[in-house]
């Protein structure tokens, strides 16, 4: 309403009182020429920016509750310095997978605060790019072109409050707050298009230890860490 009221002219306006039939034409232009205002209006006001801290899945809560002492927090994120020898191992899996996994992340270098991990296969050989994976105070890149890039809205994971996010030249929101060793986010499924809750649990490693996310009142994915000794032989 505010871009309207902003972008339209006072004889259209008095038009529309007087109902003149000509006010739609003009304000239709209106609108053509501030599509980008609107169409950013339409994601910021259609957003329920809402997290209902008493509607964290229990199991979210019993894996930070077992963790505690150990985990990634607002206060310590920033300061967090790799904590793993190269050639740590570990996998993200799905929670009902029970199989050992295909492949796994291997440290091979470590930088400031930053882990690089490559892919290897069960035998020892290289799935992608050296260094495909890098985490960085919690925040997951991969190599793309030479370059390390974030994510989808991986930028706004760990800001507490609301955050904004550009995808396809279209602005994401999203909500973050830290419950009771828990990262909960409310957050775009396809920019405009539906939200989804995110429940992630992560070490003072600055790695995930487990993820839930919720559409629609509905599990859609859960996922713990597991390392090689997970699957003893």
């Amino acid at each position: 309403m505010k871009v309207m009221s902003e972008n339209t002219p006072e004889s259209s306006k008095t038009k529309l009182l007087i109902k003149d039939d000509s006010y739609m034409t003009e304000m239709l232009a209106v609108m053509q020429n501030n599509k980008e205002k609107l169409d950013e209006c339409a994601v910021l006001g259609a957003v329920d920016l809402k997290i209902n801290k008493d509607n964290i899945p229990e199991d979210v809560l019993s894996i930070a509750k077992a963790n505690k002492g150990k985990l990634m927090t607002p206060e310590n994120r920033l300061s967090l310095v790799p904590a793993h020898g190269i050639g740590y191992k570990f996998q993200f899996i799905d929670l009902y997978l029970t199989e050992k996994p295909d492949t796994w992340l291997v440290l091979d270098d470590r930088e400031d605060t930053a882990y690089y991990f490559s892919i290897y296969n069960n035998e020892g050989e290289l799935q992608k790019a050296q260094s495909y994976y890098k985490y960085d105070q919690g925040v997951k890149y991969y190599l793309k072109d030479g370059k390390y890039k974030e994510y989808l809205s991986e930028s706004c994971t760990f800001s507490i409050g609301k955050c904004t996010f550009e995808e396809d030249g279209k602005t994401g929101v999203v909500l973050t707050e830290f419950v009771d060793g828990v990262w909960v986010s409310n957050i775009p499924t396809i920019v405009g298009a539906g939200r989804k809750y995110t429940y992630s649990v992560y070490g003072s490693d600055g790695l995930p230890i487990y993820l839930k996310i919720m559409y629609m009142g509905q599990i859609h994915t859960v996922k713990k860490r597991v390392t090689p000794e997970d699957y003893p032989d």
